[in-house]
């Protein structure tokens, strides 16, 4: 809820803005459009700057606004500290030009040699997370960058203050002169070569292919560039190549010897029941074998006559109503078996009694 209608339009306060809105003309299109009143921080002050006053919310704790106020601005002062002592400090004046001295430029390029492009999502596949990097928003780039500066601030020397440590952590990341593990966390770029060369080095072939699903979209792709991507990703260390082989020849399609009663008028069923014949016996044996053990755990005395064994088309049948139920979606098992018209299906009836 808000007490202004949709009519109202967002203040414009700082001056730079609105100087451009004038030479654009864009001024001409709000004349007449009501605005809203500007917040109370709102400011067009040469002194004030949003990115400096979100970070100062970072380095906020507990609520203490002041406080946090006085640390960056000693932060800054350390900075101007710094850059003029090199300033003074270098020979010919090229080094001297190329050594920036106002701590806001500094802060700006310490944010920008910061941020992150890609950020690690999880996605299960199969029963197994993987993380895969994706783009990431402008917003969680400029977020992630500021806490990983407070965060190396405050992981120093305890006996240093943290006004000094900032100072020097904003100093190094805006010249790209981290060390070698805050690099590898702050990195700004991470090209296709050196994304290549960590899935290289810690996804399995099964990974890599999940990761082309998202990395990669190969619908735009030509035939040519789709191949050379997959085989870029998956033959990437010798012996890894899979082994494909050659479904056309004298030895394509199905062993006669192994299959001698499949032809062409076989049916599916025939085709599939090659591959699984043997795991349904299992099922058949093992199925028999639990309800024997199960009687003879009973305590009451068990039927008089002896019920028979479970014959392998009822293991077909079994299995055929598990696959259609998957298909017809039903509250309770009874609703499959139901004569009620909106529930009668005669194919569970027909199948298994």
């Amino acid at each position: 809820y808000s007490m202004y209608g949709p009519q109202f339009v967002e203040p414009i306060y700082k001056k730079e803005q609105q100087e451009s809105m004038y030479e654009s003309g864009e001024v001409e299109n709000i004349l007449h459009v009501p605005v809203k009143a500007a917040r109370v921080d709102a400011t067009c002050s040469v002194f004030h700057d949003d990115l400096v006053r979100k970070f100062t919310n970072h380095v906020m704790k507990d609520g203490n606004k002041v406080l946090a106020r006085e640390l960056v601005e000693k932060a800054f002062q350390k900075i101007k500290r710094i850059q003029l002592q090199r300033y003074h400090g270098a020979d010919d004046s090229e080094k001297k030009a190329s050594i920036e001295t106002n701590p806001l430029k500094i802060f700006h390029m310490a944010l920008t040699n910061t941020k992150p492009v890609l950020q690690l999502t999880p996605i299960k596949r199969g029963g197994v997370t993987y993380q895969v990097p994706v783009p990431i928003t402008d917003n969680r780039a400029r977020f992630m960058a500021m806490k990983w500066l407070i965060l190396a601030a405050r992981d120093k020397d305890l006996r240093v203050h943290f006004p000094e440590k900032l100072a020097w952590e904003l100093v190094d990341a805006a010249a790209n002169q981290m060390e070698p593990q805050k690099r590898a966390r702050y990195s700004k770029l991470l090209d296709a070569e050196e994304l290549e060369e960590i899935l290289m080095e810690e996804e399995s072939d099964e990974e890599l292919e999940d990761i082309n699903e998202f990395t990669e979209p190969r619908a735009n792709m030509s035939s040519d560039e789709a191949e050379e991507t997959e085989i870029r990703f998956r033959d990437r260390r010798p012996g890894d190549s899979p082994k494909v082989l050659d479904f056309t020849g004298p030895l394509s399609g199905i062993n006669r010897s192994a299959a001698p009663n499949i032809n062409a008028q076989s049916s599916p069923f025939s085709i599939f029941i090659l591959f699984f014949q043997q795991i349904f016996q299992i099922l058949l044996q093992e199925t028999n074998r639990y309800f024997l053990q199960f009687m003879a755990c009973q305590d009451a005395p068990g039927p008089s006559v002896q019920l028979p064994d479970v014959t392998i088309e009822e293991i077909y049948n079994f299995l055929a109503i598990i696959i259609q139920m998957g298909h017809d979606q039903q509250d309770t098992l009874k609703d499959y078996w139901s004569r009620d018209e909106q529930y009668y299906t005669p194919f569970y009836r027909n199948t298994m009694v």
